[in-house]
């Protein structure tokens, strides 16, 4: 079953260099980087709902827990500060970059910063903590970065 999951990702992660491409066009478009990044969150919030209303409709998507939500940590409503971040700044620097170096550098800095929080457990993971096949994994993804950089 994790081979699925993996292969789902990697789907997902296809989805997202498309999206950087799209995005990059769609900021020509609007002749603004927050223009086009609200319209794609636009986009995502109707497909998010659309989704949750088919889950609602399927009985796979029950109400959550308003004591469950109102004790939860307080960092836990931030997640989209990331996913902001990640757009804006992919669609600013696409058409500089390339499409490939926009999407090697935003994985290097997500595995880099999922090592750290998988080691020390923080935002609630469970602790993986460093190892040297981890460290390898980082760095070739970082020489990855480099030949693509500097063709």
């Amino acid at each position: 079953m994790t081979s699925v999951y993996v292969f789902l990702m990697i789907a997902a992660g296809a989805a997202v260099a498309a999206q950087v491409a799209m995005n990059a066009q769609l900021r020509l478009v609007t002749g603004s980087g927050l223009w086009a990044t609200n319209i794609s969150f636009a986009v995502t919030t109707a497909t998010g709902l659309t989704a949750l209303l088919l889950g609602i409709a399927a009985g796979r998507a029950p109400l959550p827990s308003t004591a469950a939500m109102a004790g939860a940590p307080w960092w836990v409503w931030l997640g989209g500060f990331g996913g902001f971040a990640y757009v804006f700044l992919a669609l600013l620097s696409a058409h500089r970059l390339g499409a490939a170096l926009v999407a090697t550098a935003g994985i290097l800095g997500q595995i880099f910063a999922s090592v750290l929080i998988d080691h020390y457990g923080w935002l609630g993971m469970p602790v993986q903590r460093v190892s040297a096949i981890r460290i390898a994994g980082l760095t070739l993804v970082a020489a990855g970065l480099a030949l693509i950089r500097w063709r």
